[in-house]
């Protein structure tokens, strides 16, 4: 993630036969905050400006390099990074990002092919 890099808040609904997408998240290089929906604990990251009814998981841990948190199947979640970015890794129990749903409505999982004026 690059520095102040925010993803959207998400949740993999149960999809299938399964209970829905889970993860694991091994830290490598620098910290990103992990937030997910229990308690409040919320105190280091930031709500982007305009943001603050799609970002409701206040409960913030510390992903550190070699740490390694996961994110239980059907939990809504979002992450950060702070200066000066973070590399992580999401191993999933399974694939079903498409299934994804953003507490963001403006968010929306779709491909756009776009012609390159450069190779043109």
């Amino acid at each position: 993630m690059f520095p102040h890099q925010t993803e959207p808040e998400a949740l993999a609904p149960p999809g299938g036969h399964g209970p829905g997408q889970g993860g694991d998240h091994p830290g490598h290089l620098g910290n990103a905050a992990l937030l997910h929906s229990r308690s409040d604990t919320f105190k280091h990251g930031w709500i982007p400006p305009g943001k603050e009814g799609c970002y409701t998981c206040r409960h913030e841990i510390i992903l550190r390099p070699c740490d390694q948190l996961t994110v239980p199947p059907g939990t809504k979640h979002w992450f950060q990074a702070p200066d000066p970015g973070a590399v992580f890794y999401s191993i999933f129990t399974c694939c079903g990002d498409a299934l994804d749903g953003f507490t963001d409505a403006s968010v929306v999982r779709r491909t756009c092919i776009v012609d390159d004026p450069i190779a043109s």
